[in-house]
């Protein structure tokens, strides 16, 4: 297998796994639970989509005018279905508003929730996957990539989401090792294969990690 190969089989493979921990745990937060296999098989495609196509500028302008076209053949020749998509959009935004801040219990409120169960997923792989393709696949940001995880875990610790700590050692996990990684590509491969290097990464990536886990994390005075 090639070099160039190698590289490009590695940074959909990071940028696929980094998004992957964001989803699940937002997933948490929400208390949404879908199969996993339909989350890893959404988030795949949805990152792959955004690499492949952030890196192309004329393939973005290009869909861009197509949306652009499709919204003005809405306007005079469907203009029902485009009122109905801003009526639906809107709906949404004040669902995940209220759903957000207090969560009613109501009985239209739940179905409300199940109406707009999967819509939320989808707007959750597609924002997450976005972010992580252009800071860490695009920008190629190690720095804006493991910041803005670790807040986003934060704030969910924070919100009383128990899991978020543990997705956020497995993102970190992630964030080191992808650095390590990528400055053995930067070296021309160092001196050894790419596997002896990533297991060792890996090991003290996760001694950090769990070293981070044994750490109280309450004072009693």
């Amino acid at each position: 297998m090639g070099r160039r190969l190698k590289e490009v089989l590695y940074e959909y493979s990071i940028n696929i796994a980094l998004s992957l921990v964001v989803v699940f745990s937002a997933l948490e937060g929400f208390k949404f639970h879908f199969p996993w296999f339909y989350v890893f098989l959404l988030t795949a495609v949805s990152t792959i989509f955004f690499l492949f196509l952030l890196k192309r500028p004329l393939l973005i302008v290009l869909l861009l005018i197509i949306i652009l076209i499709g919204d003005f053949a809405l306007f005079f020749g469907y203009r029902d279905i485009l009122v109905s998509i801003f009526l639906y959009i809107e709906g949404f935004v004040k669902w995940i508003n209220a759903y957000m801040n207090y969560a009613p219990s109501s009985p239209a409120f739940s179905a409300l929730t199940e109406k707009y169960e999967v819509f939320t997923l989808f707007v959750t792989v597609g924002i997450v996957t976005f972010l992580i393709s252009a800071m860490n696949g695009l920008m190629r940001s190690w720095f804006l990539t493991l910041l803005s995880g670790m807040i986003f875990f934060v704030v969910q610790w924070y919100n009383y989401v128990d899991k978020a700590y543990f997705y956020l050692m497995v993102y970190v996990l992630l964030c080191f090792t992808d650095i390590g990684v990528k400055n053995y590509f930067r070296k021309n491969g160092l001196r050894g294969p790419l596997s002896a290097f990533l297991a060792i990464v890996m090991l003290f990536s996760s001694i950090s990690a769990f070293g981070a886990e044994l750490m109280p994390k309450a004072f009693s005075l």
